[in-house]
């Protein structure tokens, strides 16, 4: 399961971006060479756990005007939120981008 609680950039927290044909992307973990899924049979957890790209590892990058970035999982429609200041797990069930929806983007 993915979660937002560290400060400083590890192998962990380092994901490759890959653009596919469908104009979506697709993150893969550097920690264990797998693509992200947004599962919808668990509500759109976010976990780095597949091998290949579907549906669940498809994600929109969705430009917003507060400067920060946002995903919207192809999934289900929502866009992925750090809840409780990134200490919960990654989710994909927002309809609206907040400050908790915005991610940087290296």
């Amino acid at each position: 399961m993915l979660t937002a609680n560290s400060q400083f950039v590890s192998k962990a927290e380092q994901f490759r971006f890959s653009s596919n044909p469908d104009g979506t992307i697709s993150l893969k973990a550097e920690a264990n060479g797998r693509y992200v899924a947004a599962d919808a049979d668990s509500f759109a957890t976010l976990r780095a756990s597949r091998t290949t790209i579907g549906p669940a590892e498809k994600f929109h990058r969705v430009s917003v005007a507060d400067a920060g970035r946002s995903f919207k999982a192809k999934v289900n429609n929502r866009y992925v939120v750090a809840e409780s200041g990134g200490r919960a797990s990654l989710i994909a069930n927002r309809t609206v981008v907040g400050l908790w929806e915005s991610f940087i983007l290296g």
